[in-house]
Order: structure tokens, then C-alpha cells, then sequence
């Protein structure tokens, strides 16, 4: 992270993909995967302290540790001051998108930031990662309900930035 501290703090926003729970939850809850992330919650005092603002939480290891880690890890942003998106305690909250708003000489601009993490039918039946109504979880990647949501926004707000904020695809490749 020290390498990087030139380039976030001439940022007006730092976002990260946080992809690991931040919990101090034992082992025994890890879900069972190949790869299993996980991180203490000093962690977010060294991002908060180096500028981050905001972490995306659509991936593949958010829920590493279930829903009580994903709990764990959305109150230990909120104690950091670190806003999130991506996820959340059912599907409104975990698709709502991070709204952004800055003060230019030229105006206001209007930033929302959404985030998604690629359907993947494992991720869904055997590991049950995305939100549903009443079901907290990562926010699935879909191109219809995303279109939906960026054509209400813009009805409302008719000159907003939108920034889609993907995970997907195969490690290393």
C-alpha cells in the first residue's frame, strides 16, 4: 500500500475492491472453496488511513464467510468511515449504486458507481453469494436490471456519471 499512497492521495475518490470479509469470525465458518480470503479488521484502519473512501464488495469472496461475515465486514466499514457498494442485507441494498457528488469551478457532477459480480450458477446454488429480496448477499451481474436501474436514475438525475464497477471473468487471464 505505501507505493500506492502518492497516487490515492492526489485522488479526489479512492474506491478498492475489497475482496476479502473483514471479520473475526473462526475458520469454522469458512465456506468451503479452493481459495477462502480473509482479513482482520485492522486492515480497514491502514485503508482508511491511506485514503480509501469507498470498497466494492461484488466479488467472489465477500462471502467467504457467510452472511455473518459479510455482516461483520459491512458494520466494520461503516466504523471506518468507509463507504461501500456491491453487497449488502438483500437485493435493494446490495444493488443500490454508490452515489457520488463533487463541486467543480464548471458544477456539480453526479457520480453513481455500481457494482456487480458475475452470475456464476456454482456461486449461486452450492455457495448462495447474491442478494435477494429479504437475503443479503453480492450484487449479480445483470445487464437488464442494470439498464433498468442507470434509465431511472437518469430520469432523475438527467446528467449523472455512470461507472459500472464489474468482477468477473478467470483469475490470472
Amino acid at each position: 500500500l505505501q507505493g500506492l499512497l502518492p497516487l490515492i492521495r492526489r485522488a479526489d475518490y479512492s474506491i478498492v475492491n475489497l475482496e476479502t470479509p473483514v471479520t473475526e469470525l473462526k475458520a469454522e465458518w469458512a465456506q468451503s472453496k479452493a481459495y477462502v480470503h480473509w482479513s482482520h479488521l485492522r486492515s480497514l484502519t491502514a485503508l482508511a488511513a491511506a485514503g480509501i473512501d469507498a470498497a466494492g464488495l461484488a466479488n467472489n469472496h465477500t462471502l467467504d464467510y457467510g452472511r455473518p461475515g459479510l455482516a461483520q465486514t459491512i458494520d466494520a466499514l461503516r466504523a471506518s468511515r468507509i463507504s461501500l457498494f456491491g453487497a449488502g442485507k438483500d437485493r435493494a441494498g446490495a444493488s443500490a449504486p454508490l452515489m457520488l457528488r463533487s463541486t467543480r469551478p464548471s458544477g456539480v457532477v453526479n457520480a453513481a458507481v455500481f457494482g456487480m459480480f458475475e452470475y456464476d450458477k456454482m456461486y449461486d446454488e452450492k455457495q448462495d453469494f447474491y442478494a435477494g429480496p429479504g437475503k443479503a448477499g453480492a450484487n449479480a451481474l445483470s445487464v437488464k436490471r442494470f439498464a433498468d436501474q442507470v434509465k431511472k436514475l437518469r430520469a432523475k438525475t438527467p446528467n449523472v456519471f455512470i461507472v459500472a464497477y464489474p468482477h468477473w471473468g478467470v483469475n490470472y487471464r
